[in-house]
């Protein structure tokens, strides 16, 4: 009974491992004798795992080379999905953030993905994608992330291809401009529910700093203002700038900023609420102490801040799972009224109020 459970805990420790990617298909396993000291089991007991594992199609052993992942436990595919990202802009691109959750989910659900990237599409003509499309057997496009431009000509050359096309932290314009299902946050509530926590921390005079290079504000100036008033915080024009990532403006933004006094800062991205946090520090001002400064995004590194960076989360871990649930729906997909707004939350931390 005490070797079978340890069999039994030693071959779900390996199953936890290729799932999640720390020995991916096609890697080579440790040897067994460093394996099985790692795990704490006898190499008897190993092999016994490894017998119940390549059962299950986790591993195969091949003779005088090793044992071999060639597996990592997905059902067989219920679909095959086409996803199209942009590579440009680094960390600011949502899609690194919605991706691994979506593959995750996919895999659960037995949904195969090929990735392939807007500018390679791009480049090629309709009879290109239509190639691609039928060579492969797509049953769906996934677009992570939105944006499309006025006219798009990649939107264009999509609609062209026959299938249901899912964009995720898409724009408030996307599915005017191309007709596809878009999910989407909802930015003036998640803007709203950003203040209102401010103001729940005893922040009436909130600044807001936005990045001037956006086309699509959440609010206009005016819009903002009159939203202060409404919601009980000071309705100054003072309060309000917009700025560049060039180092030399965002300073000159933040130093008009301080001049107004404010109490907090709410940054119109995660990114900019670190650079003001620098800023802050530079100049010995505390935070949170003299100034709060809030995030908005949800950047996953905003938590290793120091501080900590408050912000309204977009979810992007929980936009990619949602997103592969949708894709098993083509015909919801293609419905003329699909539209989703995507739930966000306020993620605490020590960069707006003092926590324990």
């Amino acid at each position: 009974m005490e070797i079978k459970l340890k069999k039994e805990l030693a071959a779900e420790k390996l199953r936890q491992a290729i799932r999640s990617g720390t020995f991916p298909v096609g890697s080579k396993l440790p040897r067994g004798t460093e394996l099985a000291r790692k795990l704490g089991v006898s190499h008897i007991t190993l092999r016994a795992a490894f017998k119940e594992l390549a059962a299950e199609g986790y591993i195969s052993s091949i003779h005088g080379r090793g044992t071999f992942v060639v597996g990592n436990g997905c059902p067989a595919a219920s679909a095959k999905v086409l996803v199209l990202r942009d590579f440009s802009f680094g960390l600011r691109n949502a899609a690194n953030y919605i991706l691994p959750g979506f593959e995750r989910r996919c895999c659960e659900l037995g949904i195969l993905t090929e990735t392939v990237s807007a500018a390679f599409l791009r480049s090629g003509s309709r009879r290109d994608l239509h190639r691609i499309l039928s060579q492969n057997g797509f049953s769906a496009i996934f677009v992570a992330g939105g944006g499309f431009t006025e006219n798009d000509p990649l939107a264009g050359l999509l609609r062209t291809a026959g299938l249901p096309v899912l964009a995720a932290h898409g724009t408030p314009l996307d599915r005017e401009r191309t007709g596809f299902s878009v999910m989407r946050t909802d930015y003036r509530t998640a803007w709203d529910d950003g203040v209102k926590f401010l103001l729940s921390a005893g922040k009436k005079r909130i600044a807001m700093l936005v990045n001037s290079d956006y086309k699509i504000r959440y609010y206009s100036d005016e819009e903002i203002l009159r939203r202060f008033a409404e919601l009980g915080a000071a309705s100054d024009a003072s309060l309000l700038a917009g700025a560049s990532a060039d180092r030399e403006c965002f300073e000159t933004a933040m130093t008009r900023l301080l001049a107004a006094r404010p109490e907090a800062v709410f940054c119109g991205s995660d990114f900019f609420a670190m650079l003001a946090c620098e800023f802050l520090a530079e100049r010995k001002i505390k935070v949170p102490d003299d100034v709060a400064v809030m995030g908005f995004g949800g950047y996953p590194g905003g938590g290793l801040c120091s501080p900590g960076l408050t912000t309204v989360d977009f979810r992007y871990d929980a936009i990619g799972v949602r997103a592969a649930e949708l894709l098993l729906d083509p015909e919801a997909l293609s419905d003329p009224g699909f539209d989703i707004f995507t739930p966000h939350r306020i993620l605490i931390r020590s960069s707006a109020i003092k926590t324990k």
